[in-house]
């Protein structure tokens, strides 16, 4: 019997996931914790808290946010560049940082 050849960019994907695993639970718990983040936003202003309190909440939430972003946009550059895929690591790099730009519209594209 012969293997069947293996696609390198396949394996380069399980390799990511699979070293990605950590990660990403990581990055689920801190999103659990940006969501509880946010439900105290939300209590904040029932419970109508001052202005100046709840701004502070929110831009707390806002870095955490941004954090998870940064986290995502190195994770993708890092599986890119093992690839040697410099063509396509520019042209993404550029896209994910369009997309963190203050004031973009979230993209309907999806790279993973």
């Amino acid at each position: 019997m012969t293997a069947e050849p293996r696609d390198p960019v396949d394996e380069a994907r399980t390799v990511a996931r699979a070293v990605g695993l950590p990660e990403r639970r990581a990055m689920l718990i801190r999103l659990a914790r940006i969501e509880g983040q946010v439900r105290g936003v939300s209590r904040m202003i029932e419970r109508d808290r001052p202005c100046s309190e709840v701004l502070q909440q929110v831009r707390a939430v806002r870095g955490a946010l941004d954090a998870v972003a940064c986290g995502l946009v190195a994770r993708r550059i890092a599986v890119l560049a093992s690839r040697a895929d410099r063509e396509r690591l520019r042209n993404e790099a550029g896209a994910m940082l369009a997309a963190m730009a203050p004031g973009s519209a979230p993209s309907a594209s999806r790279h993973g």
